[in-house]
């Protein structure tokens, strides 16, 4: 009895061991990687009515109710699935600032899709009484994972903010080159 408990001590040491020095490898197996991305920018195109627009053609608007409406671009990196992302560094073009005669647009409130009919005013959040830069960020980011062409990977989707907008001075800040 003595004999077999000590043969499943051993073993069990045994496997331990190796399991331990199993996990040990894998480590040193990891690698660090990094990619860049360069995105150039187009000059924004102002329009004024009752309200400031800005726009950049083909890019996607910020809709988020009574914040400023500004256009972003969006990039998806995938990655191999078990990546791990860190974070991000973003390096700027000169930033311009241009004055501006009237607000930016606020985002219209969400309507409901029940058919009603509902008449959806314009306000003004209390974004507008700031004095900071809004979006906080020239890059926001998101990391997700799904399944491309069959395999798991890792997506980091990039929202990259040529304009930024300090409502309290209506000053409009933007690039023309980011590196992230």
């Amino acid at each position: 009895m003595h004999k077999i408990l000590a043969i499943l001590i051993v073993a069990f040491i045994s496997c331990s061991s190796v399991g331990f020095t199993h996990s040990i490898n894998l480590s040193e197996r990891s690698a660090s990687l990094e990619k860049q991305i360069k995105i150039h920018f187009p000059f924004p195109e102002v329009t004024t009515s009752s309200y400031s627009k800005v726009s950049i053609e083909g890019y996607d608007f910020s809709f988020l109710p009574g914040f400023p409406v500004l256009p972003y671009k969006t990039k998806v990196i995938t990655f191999p699935f078990g990546t791990k992302i860190n974070g991000i560094e973003v390096k700027t073009g000169e930033i311009i600032t241009k004055q501006l005669n009237k607000k930016i647009q606020p985002a219209p409130p969400v309507i409901p899709l029940n058919g009603e009919n509902v008449k959806a005013k314009i306000k003004e959040g209390s974004i507008y009484e700031s004095n900071e830069a809004y979006p906080s960020d020239w890059v926001k980011y998101n990391i997700g994972a799904g399944i491309e062409n069959g395999k798991h990977v890792i997506f980091l989707s990039i929202h990259a903010f040529p304009c930024r907008y300090i409502p309290a001075k209506n000053e409009l800040l933007y690039v023309d080159k980011m590196k992230i």
